[in-house]
Order: C-alpha cells, then sequence, then structure tokens
C-alpha cells in the first residue's frame, strides 16, 4: 500500500511538471468598433471629446456600409454605419425601460486630470449618466457619460 502511495505521488508531480502553464503575455489596448446611427454626428462627437483625428473612412453604398477609424495617442476606434442595423429602442420598445441587452454594456478609460476632464466632457455639453461618484473599490473618483448613440463611456480618475 505504501508503496503504490510513493507511485501514485510521483507520478502526479511528473505529471505536474510535464504540463507547464503557459504564460502569455497580456495584450496590448486594441480598438473598439461601433455600429452607429449617423456616422456624420459620431465622428464629430469622438473627435471633439477625445481629439481623434480620421485616419481613413470607407463608403460601400452597394453594401450599405460606411466605416470611419479614428486615431488618437492611445485610443482608436472604428465607427461603422449600417443601413441594416437595428437600434436598441428598436428592439427595446416593449420592454420595461430598465432592460438590457447582454453584450458589452460600457467602456471605461483611466484619465489623469480627472476635473480638467469633467470640466471639458461639461463644456462640450456631452450628456452625463448622474453625478462624479468616488468608486468604493480603488477611492478614486468615476463618471460615466453617453455617446451620440447612447453607448455608455466610464472615465475613471487615474
Amino acid at each position: 500500500m505504501e508503496r503504490s502511495l510513493t507511485k501514485l505521488c510521483i507520478f502526479y508531480f511528473v505529471l505536474l511538471s510535464c504540463s507547464p502553464e503557459k504564460s502569455l503575455p497580456i495584450p496590448d489596448a486594441g480598438f473598439a468598433a461601433l455600429i452607429v446611427n449617423d456616422i456624420d454626428v459620431s465622428v464629430n462627437w469622438y473627435s471633439e471629446v477625445f481629439s481623434l483625428t480620421v485616419l481613413n473612412k470607407v463608403n460601400l453604398e452597394d453594401r450599405g456600409i460606411k466605416q470611419v477609424n479614428l486615431k488618437g495617442e492611445n485610443m482608436h476606434i472604428e465607427l461603422i454605419e449600417l443601413t441594416s442595423a437595428v437600434s436598441q429602442n428598436e428592439i427595446l420598445k416593449d420592454y420595461p425601460i430598465k432592460t438590457k441587452i447582454e453584450g458589452i454594456f460600457k467602456v471605461g478609460y483611466y484619465v489623469s486630470k480627472f476635473d480638467e476632464w469633467v470640466d471639458s466632457l461639461i463644456e462640450l455639453d456631452v450628456n452625463f449618466n448622474g453625478d462624479v461618484v468616488k468608486d468604493n473599490l480603488s477611492g478614486k473618483r468615476m463618471l460615466v457619460v453617453f455617446d451620440p448613440d447612447g453607448n455608455r463611456i466610464q472615465f475613471f480618475e487615474k
């Protein structure tokens, strides 16, 4: 019995040593792609709020697609307007007001000079979702705003 237990322990340790845990590097931030209602309105909003510049525009009228890539120092956003897109408001019109669709709920960014960001967002007349609040876990301030299509964007104090 003792010999079987010893063999089992040796087998277990050999097995552990043969299958080392893979350690992949953490991916760098890439880009976010958003389907929008009016690409021109959204391009103006994201350019103004985040100081992004237009990299390129694609208009495939025969396929019902308009696409614009915007880039900033640490941010890349792809905006897509589709003639076949359906708005969340249309999908949820017969549901209670707080109903959400599964999927991405919001995107968040850490920002330096948080107070300057807040002042700038107020000056730009950006639609806030509530007020600036303090996160209980991090002790940092945060706020949520809406883009022209109602997508939530959260700003966290760095």
